[in-house]
């Protein structure tokens, strides 16, 4: 990416309140190409997306659509132990759908 658009993105970034020194090193990091490690959670649990916010996350589709997306067997519901019912869809799984693996 062109030095020019970096210093763009980090004009903007700083200007934004709302955004930490973290993620705005993490922001450029992505735009420029050098990746740096996910930190990963301390407790290991996976991230769940509710129907709704699965379905917003795929271009504001309906539930519907997310529900036969878990019928295809294209994302995966997650059912917490000791439950019958899934409380939503596993990030995993929708991660991929969306990078197209």
């Amino acid at each position: 990416m062109n030095d020019a658009t970096l210093k763009i993105i980090d004009a903007t970034l700083r200007t934004d309140g709302s955004v930490t020194a973290a993620l705005r090193r993490r922001v450029l990091a992505f735009a420029s190409g050098t990746t740096e490690p996910v930190p990963q959670n301390g407790n290991d649990q996976p991230r769940i997306y509710s129907r709704l916010e699965a379905a917003k996350l795929l271009g504001d589709k309906s539930l519907r659509y997310i529900d036969l997306l878990c019928r295809r067997g294209l994302l995966r519901k997650f059912i917490p132990k000791g439950n019958c019912r899934s409380i939503g869809v596993c990030g995993e799984s929708l991660r991929a759908f969306i990078e197209g693996n």
